[in-house]
């Protein structure tokens, strides 16, 4: 059966975690939301953030998300991590906002004639913005009072006052000083808070006047045949340094704050916070401050990785039917599930992200080839791999997240009731002890057993004839198995 949206069909190819439905969800909402009467008299932009840890694919999410969202919208990507370096959060969303509406700017000169006017007024809140910072700097050299008795001088006095403080600026912090306090003698209080309130007045007009043109420039989407919102997608925000990602959540609150804009701000709101406490304080309520500036917040859903595994097993070649996992009777009657399913699963218990999945794949590979063709008892090898993989060498699997609930619902439906505690549990510590005993109490332990798998498939291993010939292929060198796969780097 043909897709009913090809294109979009092409957009998500290769999509092994499903995310297409969340896409579907999130645009249906976006453009719902967008549409709606905005009771409040000023009518404001709509932020949403989507919210998920490092390696769960949230890139991959968002840029696949803005792609289909810019068959109906404009719609701009941008990377705040790479542009923190310039540290110009104004300028970046200008320029990204020309990047949402290129193809219109090029071919609609009433598009066009209305973003030049944007950006004439962006250049207006731009200037204040910068003799702003002009004067923070030179607050570096003399006292905050003399900074604005300056600005006072330079802005309002006669042309010798002008020159004298110009002169000063050229040739040093004393001449600065001695230029500021002739100006002082000649400029009365009066004087310097009109030209402040003046200063203040002006940049107040250039912020509704900047708005006022983004507006009509929204309005007019209709007309170029295509449809409000704008979209600008702004991800990696977590990453950048906190001072910057602050600026920018105050510049699009305060600047870009437009009935017809929506905000996507891709992040791990965890990290964020904890960034933003650490520079301002730890009694700074970073939670509370973001709320301001973020109106929804979207988390992706914790998917099961099976299809991901199962792409990684072709991939890489692997040999599953040398894997074993004690079988396990499901709801549906007796058989064992897929190992992708299994391993998948694990994955999810232990919080192993979609991009350390690969690098588990691949430890996976290395140890089929260190131990030839015998077989990999695995709820004790996988938590030895994931925690090499997780936190390196040295960690212990003990020390590992056990977290049943992050298990998805069909994961919990399939199997029997207790198959978490069994695979995850139970397996584990059986195996684990056997192989930190001696051989003395691991025979007698062995020999005194009645019809355990994990006893009985442990034991199997450990005396099959081939572990001469591959001795890391025994379980009770698991271990030193793990450890000579960390060296191959």
């Amino acid at each position: 059966m043909e897709s009913p949206n090809p294109a979009v069909d092409n957009i998500w190819e290769g999509d092994l975690l499903d995310r297409k439905i969340e896409a579907d969800l999130l645009i249906a909402y976006i453009e719902s939301v967008s549409q709606q009467p905005n009771f409040r008299e000023d009518a404001s932009a709509f932020t949403i953030a989507v919210d998920a840890g490092y390696g769960e694919g949230k890139t991959y999410f968002l840029k696949r998300l803005a792609k289909q969202l810019a068959i109906n919208h404009p719609v701009a990507f941008v990377d705040a991590w790479r542009d923190d370096l310039a540290d110009e959060p104004l300028i970046a969303l200008a320029a990204t906002l020309k990047k949402a509406l290129a193809p219109y700017i090029e071919n609609k000169p009433a598009i066009n004639a209305k973003f030049q006017t944007v950006l004439e007024k962006t250049g207006d809140v731009a200037k204040i913005v910068a003799k702003g910072l002009a004067k923070r700097g030179l607050g570096l050299l003399i006292t905050n009072a003399a900074v604005n008795a300056a600005d006072a001088i330079i802005e309002g006095s006669s042309e010798a006052i002008k020159d004298a403080v110009n002169d000063g600026l050229k040739d040093g912090s004393q001449e600065i000083v001695d230029a500021v306090a002739v100006g002082l003698e000649r400029t009365s209080p009066g004087q310097m808070m009109e030209m402040r309130i003046a200063d203040f007045a002006a940049g107040q007009r250039a912020i509704d006047e900047l708005k006022a043109s983004l507006s009509t420039l929204v309005k007019s989407l209709d007309e170029a045949g295509t449809h409000p919102p704008i979209v600008i997608v702004i991800d990696e925000l977590d990453r950048c340094k906190p001072t910057y990602a602050v600026k920018l959540l105050e510049e699009v609150k305060h600047l870009f704050d437009v009935a017809g804009l929506v905000f996507v701000f891709g992040l791990h709101s965890t990290q964020l916070s904890h960034s933003i406490g650490a520079t301002y304080g730890s009694s700074f309520d970073s939670n509370a401050y973001l709320s301001r500036f973020i109106g929804r917040w979207y988390s992706l859903e914790m998917k099961t990785q099976a299809r991901l595994v199962e792409h990684g097993f072709q991939l890489l070649n692997i040999d599953t039917t040398r894997f074993f996992f004690p079988s396990i009777q499901t709801k549906h009657g007796s058989g064992q599930p897929p190992p992708s399913a299994i391993l998948a699963a694990y994955l999810q218990l232990y919080g192993v992200a979609p991009r350390d999945t690969l690098r588990v794949l691949e430890t996976l590979q290395t140890c089929l080839a260190l131990t030839g063709t015998m077989g990999l008892f695995m709820p004790l090898l996988l938590p030895l791999l994931i925690a090499a993989v997780k936190k390196g060498e040295s960690a212990k699997p003990q020390n590992l997240p056990l977290d049943v609930d992050r298990l998805n619902y069909w994961m919990k439906s399939y199997y029997a009731e207790k198959w978490q505690e069994y695979y995850f549990e139970a397996a584990y510590e059986t195996a684990l002890n056997l192989i930190d005993m001696s051989r003395r109490d691991f025979e007698k332990t062995i020999n005194t057993s009645e019809n355990d798998p994990v006893i009985s498939r442990i034991a199997e291993l450990a005396f099959d004839n081939r572990v001469a010939q591959y001795p890391l292929a025994n379980p009770r060198k698991y271990r030193a198995l793990v450890e000579a796969i960390g060296r191959f780097r």
